[in-house]
């Protein structure tokens, strides 16, 4: 049975949340080391399931992050999952521990003391960032503990030549010296030649991975591209293009690790939609990036006019719930914003003697000629 860095408990009702989450920690850490039940449905599917989870939550995640609100407890599978969080709480291994509330739900066994992470006002990648510091400390603490646990050894002393100093001693007629350094220096000096001579020590930083969530105005839980569209990114003298997935997600690979922490060119291309910031330029931190969009506005353009052609100016247009007026030359410009167009829409025309002129009309098509007939 495989291990993993972090495992993920939580209700249905917060899985918009704990998905946006997932995904950005399996950017940064692997898919094989995030437990998040919808990256194991093969594995889920068997009769002994309490068993196994059990032994997920228990013994097998170095940091289980429990997604506390009013629907937990009353959820039978995170009943179970609780259980082996608590005993561990009993164990008194809560370093293996990571609460984060979702809401004032409470929970049996969480006291008012107990410290937690308000997901409350923060992205899922600013969650998923403070999950990845703890892994990061537990990581650091793993080593400390490891290196504590070795024999100390003393260093003997080793006899190095240094030619370079012998050689001139020679010339001056005296004895070359042979110079004594510890055993721990001199393996420093060995080791920093071995890796010099090797390159490694001027070795550049590792490539990185991407991935870019497209989401809507409600926030990265709002999925509004699915298999539809694709990003582009502006990486110095190359343009990526890739397409966006079933969850909103759009991932680069090996995107050169001079570009992090860089602002760089960001496009989207779905038909019927745009960047719902003007702004292309987006800074790359970390291994996810959100990216807001919204429906493209319609513009509707058109003439007023009477039966003899002549303009007729300061008649009130009204479509989708918006008003103008035509100008002096019976002109009119309306734009529709990209949540209330539609593919047709109803365009009503009121002017001072005459009757109400009504027309189904499409956003985006040629200009509209509205002429308008005298009361009989």
């Amino acid at each position: 049975m495989k291990s993993y860095q972090v495992a993920l408990s939580f209700g249905g009702e917060q899985r918009p949340l704990v998905s946006a989450v997932a995904e950005h920690l399996a950017a940064a850490l692997g898919r094989d080391h995030v437990f998040y039940d919808k990256y194991y449905e093969a594995e889920l599917a068997r009769p002994d399931l309490d068993v196994y989870l059990h032994k997920v939550y228990h013994d097998r995640s170095r940091l289980v992050v429990v997604f506390l609100g009013a629907d937990y407890e009353r959820k039978e599978w995170c009943g179970l999952e609780w259980r082996a969080v608590r005993d561990l709480i009993k164990q008194k291994s809560s370093e293996q521990i990571m609460l984060v509330r979702v809401d004032e739900g409470a929970v049996s066994g969480v006291l008012g003391i107990d410290g937690y992470l308000d997901a409350r006002g923060r992205s899922p990648e600013e969650i998923a960032e403070i999950i990845l510091g703890r892994v990061r400390q537990h990581a650091r603490s793993s080593r400390r503990t490891a290196q504590n646990a070795l024999p100390k050894i003393a260093a003997p002393v080793v006899p190095v030549a240094v030619p370079e100093i012998a050689r001139p001693a020679r010339r001056a007629g005296i004895a070359p010296r042979t110079l004594a350094l510890g055993g721990s220096l001199a393996v420093l000096v060995l080791a920093g030649l071995f890796l010099w001579k090797a390159g490694l020590l001027s070795r550049q930083p590792a490539n990185f991975s991407l991935t870019v969530f497209v989401h809507g105005a409600a926030g990265p839980q709002d999925v509004v591209l699915r298999r539809q569209g694709s990003v582009m990114l502006d990486l110095g003298g190359e343009r990526r293009n890739e397409p966006i997935g079933d969850k909103g997600q759009a991932i680069f690979s090996e995107v050169p690790a001079s570009f992090k922490g860089k602002k760089v060119n960001v496009a989207l291309d779905a038909e019927g939609y745009e960047l719902a910031e003007p702004e292309s330029q987006r800074k790359l931190v970390g291994a996810s990036l959100y990216l807001a969009v919204r429906k493209k506005a319609g513009r509707i353009l058109g003439l007023v006019r009477d039966e003899a052609g002549v303009p007729r100016g300061g008649a009130t247009i009204t479509v989708a719930g918006l008003t103008t007026r035509s100008d002096r030359a019976g002109n009119f410009a309306i734009t529709i914003p990209g949540d209330l167009l539609k593919g047709e829409l109803s365009l009503q025309v009121v002017a001072d003697g005459y009757p109400p002129w009504r027309e189904t009309v499409v956003p985006g098509s040629n200009d509209i000629v509205v002429t308008l007939t005298p009361r009989s």
